[in-house]
């Protein structure tokens, strides 16, 4: 029989998107625990395919002021995996997306028709957040579909794991949509992907923001059980 896994479900439950970091780094040893931790997902042929740089310090400032610079000159997003992310929303999902950003625009104090305001609380994005740390999570470009999925759960694993050490977090499908600006600043070689970011470090519980919750469809809308 398995051994029984005590506070998983609290960690599933309580992981929730940080949009506000306090600055406190978070240490060596507990970042190689953490990454220790989410080497346990599970993957294709146990392929472990995922390839990680962790930003930190002044590579992170460099990395947000390239950002800043290329979103201020019009450059635009060139994703090197899939299309823009959220360009298929409709229907129940266009629901769930429009739900979703009103909820963070009103804990931010924003208005419908405050458009500069909206854009500057995008550029968020790449602030990490004021997250002192952010990964950049790619693959090599000789895969598809399935092995981004093994991305998929290595990322969960890996926010999962972060809670287990009290560590917030933020998946940014924003964070890959600039990978020109990732391989100038982090000398990512052409021959990998960039699929997603992260931004981590500790919740600052007193930001508003962090109180945006949405909630989960229930089961009779996404699982249908055939028995026969």
């Amino acid at each position: 029989m398995q051994q029984h896994v005590e506070n998983l479900e609290a960690a599933i439950v309580n992981r929730h998107s940080v949009r506000a970091f306090l600055p406190d780094a978070v240490d060596s040893q507990t970042l190689s625990n953490i990454l220790r931790l989410a080497q346990h997902a599970p993957s294709n042929c146990n392929a472990q395919p995922w390839k990680l740089l962790v930003v930190s310090g002044a590579a992170k400032a460099r990395l947000q002021r390239a950002f800043a610079a290329a979103i201020i000159a019009g450059q635009q997003p060139r994703p090197d995996y899939g299309d823009m992310p959220f360009s298929h929303f409709s229907g129940r999902y266009r629901e769930r997306q429009v739900a979703s950003a009103c909820e963070l625009y009103d804990k931010l104090g924003i208005e419908r028709n405050e458009t500069e305001k909206r854009d500057l609380a995008l550029l968020r994005n790449y602030q990490f957040f004021d997250a002192p740390h952010a990964i950049i999570l790619a693959m090599d470009n000789c895969f598809g579909v399935p092995i981004a999925l093994d991305l998929g759960i290595y990322l969960q694993t890996l926010m999962l794991a972060m809670m287990r050490y009290g560590v917030s977090s933020c998946p940014q499908a924003a964070l890959a949509l600039y990978p020109s600006v990732l391989r100038d600043e982090l000398g990512i070689d052409a021959s990998r992907q960039i699929v997603a970011g992260l931004s981590f470090g500790y919740e600052d519980t007193a930001a508003t923001v962090n109180s945006v919750r949405q909630p989960r469809a229930p089961l009779s809308e996404v699982v249908q059980f055939i028995d026969g």
